[in-house]
Formats: C-alpha cells, structure tokens, sequence
C-alpha cells in the first residue's frame, strides 16, 4: 500500500512531491505537532471512507493543516526572470528599464504584518476560530499555487493528493527523524527537500 502511495505521489505532481516530503519532515521533527495531527485530523476521519474525495473536502482541521503546509513549503518559491519595463524605485532600491528581478513571491507568507511567528507551524493557524485573520484582510498574501489568470490549474488534485500521501503515512506509521541529522541540509531554495530521512515505526 504505501509503495502504491509513494509512486502515484511521485508520478502525477513533480510539485507535490517536495511539499508531502517537507510536511512528514514537519511532523518527524516536532513530536506533538504530529500527535496533534492524528488526534485533530486523523482520528475525525471516517476510515472506511479514506478513499472518498468527499472525506478530505469536508474535514476543516485537514484544510486548515494543508494550508499551513503550502504557506510554508509551497511549490516554488520563486517568480523567475521579469524584464522591467519602466524605472521605478522601491524603498532604497531602484531598478532601471531592461533589468532581470527574480521575485520571491512566497515571502509575503513569512511576512509577520500578517502572520503572527512566521517561522512556526501552527496547525490551526487557518482556523475560522482563529482570531489572528490578518493574512485574509488583503488580496494576494497567500500565494501557495499563485493567483488570478496564472494560478495553477491542478491545484485541487494538488492539494488532495498531498492530503491521501500525509493522511496515507501518518495514520500507518510513526515518523522519527533521524539522530544527528540535519533536515537543513537537504533543502534547495526552490524546490523543497532533495532527499528525505525518516524513521518510520508501524502503528500498533
């Protein structure tokens, strides 16, 4: 079942390959982070229905957790290669007509005037009961598949196929990291983890 799970994850989405690494990574690295998972999400899950598109649609905890997932580990972090067309000045920065500018455009999601403690995973950060809701007072703070006529068109098999793989592993196995092992290391700027290092225990 897993080795299934492992090589539709791979096949269909190059992107979500990377995202579903960084979220198990998450959860290895933070014990109540995941315990929290399987309680909030896992455990409110019908299991006779995991293979139901409708199971993971109407689960808020699941959305709100993949959400958080993407904010901080979205599928590229960069928007490559815009010639400027006019000279304009931004802050101290000036930039003349014809220069490259390779935009960071996921960087707004670590931008504490709307989000609390950037840098932290907060499972229930999305939250409808949350009251810290300033991501959602402006357009465009929250850019995990892009916006407008780019926004990505798979999004929403992206995002449930994340959720099967997460939902799929958590739910079978304990996840450890690795003793001595930096999970730094294996990030690219862009693309997310190049490999990935647990220790999985099966679930009794």
């Amino acid at each position: 079942m897993v080795e299934n799970a492992v090589a539709v994850e791979q096949s269909f989405v190059g992107g979500a390959r990377n995202i579903t690494e960084s979220a198990l990574i998450q959860l290895a690295t933070e014990p109540q982070l995941q315990k929290d998972f399987i309680k909030k999400v896992v455990g409110k899950m019908d299991q006779e229905k995991f293979g139901e598109y409708q199971t993971y649609e109407k689960n808020e905890e699941l959305g709100c957790f993949t959400k958080e997932v993407l904010r901080m580990y979205g599928s590229s972090g960069m928007l490559d290669d815009r010639d400027v067309v006019k000279e304009f000045s931004l802050g101290k920065y000036k930039f003349f007509r014809g220069t490259l500018v390779n935009v960071p455009f996921n960087a707004i999601q670590f931008d504490e005037q709307y989000y609390s403690k950037p840098n932290e995973f907060r499972i229930d950060r999305f939250s409808e009961k949350n009251p810290d809701q300033k991501w959602n007072q402006e357009r465009n703070t929250y850019l995990p598949f892009w916006s407008g006529k780019r926004a990505c068109p798979a999004r929403h098999l992206g995002e449930l196929l994340i959720q099967q793989f997460i939902i799929h592993i958590a739910r079978n196995f304990e996840l450890k990291r690795l003793e001595n092992f930096e999970f730094a290391n294996v990030y690219e700027p862009d693309l997310g983890p190049d490999e990935c290092f647990l220790r999985i225990k099966p679930r009794v």
